[in-house]
């Protein structure tokens, strides 16, 4: 009975110890995206002052989709900077050429469970309490890629045209977010629309 028991003890503390790994996991990922998405502003705001608008990605902690710099006449779409007086006008148009089947691969990364429980009664053979926490947290980790399903995607892209002779057309995907990119060409053209009116 008592054995019974220490295995169920044993059993608790590994499951506890698993679900505080994976949160600290998680919360590790979640930092390294805010990290980015702080680089990604910074760098940005450095080279080019304030900010008047902004156009957030709707995914969390991703780069912004536009940043509006009036002061400096710059337009950061998509984390590629584009000058006030190179652009002539923006549009949303669906790219036809594009239209693909897209198999969205998601990766998942989990604490390996036999590895968790092999380190752990071995840190508890050693060591007893201290060493079984300790032989749970070098537990190895494992990550798991999963494709899921092919679908077909309307590509819209947001065609900006410039006066750019190497490359005088831009073109930024939105695939079937059709109403964000309308969104964005919108706030590019009356940028550009004030811009021209105050140059005048």
């Amino acid at each position: 009975m008592i054995i019974i028991l220490v295995i169920v003890a044993l059993c608790v503390i590994i499951y506890v110890l698993a679900t505080i790994l994976e949160k600290k996991q998680e919360a590790e990922i979640l930092k390294k995206r805010k990290d980015s998405y702080r680089s990604f502003v910074a760098r940005f705001d450095k080279k080019y002052g304030t900010c008047s608008e902004i156009i957030k990605n709707p995914v969390e902690f991703e780069n912004d989709i536009l940043r509006v710099y009036k002061e400096s006449g710059v337009l950061v779409i998509k984390g590629k900077a584009l000058r006030f007086a190179d652009i002539i006008r923006s549009r949303v148009e669906l790219d036809d050429s594009s239209m693909a089947y897209v198999a969205p691969t998601v990766k998942t990364t989990e604490v390996d469970k036999t590895s968790l429980i092999t380190r752990s009664v071995a840190g508890a053979i050693l060591g007893g309490k201290t060493g079984m926490l300790l032989g749970g947290l070098t537990a190895k980790q494992k990550t798991t890629t999963q494709v899921m399903p092919y679908n077909i995607v309307d590509n819209y892209c947001l065609i900006i045209e410039t006066s750019l002779n190497q490359h005088p057309i831009k073109k930024f995907q939105f695939y079937d977010d059709i109403n964000l990119a309308k969104k964005v060409s919108k706030t590019i053209n009356r940028t550009i629309g004030e811009y021209r009116q105050v140059k005048k």
